[in-house]
């Protein structure tokens, strides 16, 4: 019994600091204004993704395929149709390490853009922004 306690306590308490350390974090994140040399190297370039690793709550589908585009002034676009137009467009972007975090306000979530040690994307993480919920990722195809 006290040892089933005691796991329940560690557990919920490394909730609790994971989500605290989070919100901090989303706090206290600089907005980036100036255009980063990683992002340069994307700039323009469309980049078609499928999405995975879905939790209930995700706004896209298992399988789903966008197209992500990102601009040398810091803007993210999704084209969610692929028919050339955009569906979800963030102009500004915080930077935490060599993560770059858009965050749609309207649309209630952030995107993660994480890159491979040769500067190619490597994955985009999508999280619910109302409840700090990771919710899926897309990858590049």
């Amino acid at each position: 019994m006290i040892k089933t306690l005691l796991v329940s306590a560690t557990l919920i308490f490394g909730i609790i600091s994971f989500l605290s350390c989070n919100k901090e974090e989303e706090e206290t994140a600089p907005v980036v204004t100036a255009p980063d040399s990683l992002l340069l190297g994307i700039a323009g370039a469309p980049i078609n993704m499928e999405y995975s690793h879905v939790a209930n709550n995700s706004p896209y589908t298992l399988d789903q395929k966008v197209t992500f585009t990102f601009t040398v002034d810091g803007s993210m676009s999704i084209d969610t149709d692929l028919n050339g137009k955009a569906n979800v467009l963030v102009s500004t972007y915080t930077k935490s390490g060599v993560v770059f975090i858009w965050t749609d306000t309207i649309g209630g979530y952030s995107y993660s853009l994480l890159f491979n040690t040769d500067g190619t994307v490597s994955a985009v993480n999508v999280s619910d922004i109302r409840v700090s919920t990771f919710v899926g990722q897309f990858t590049p195809i």
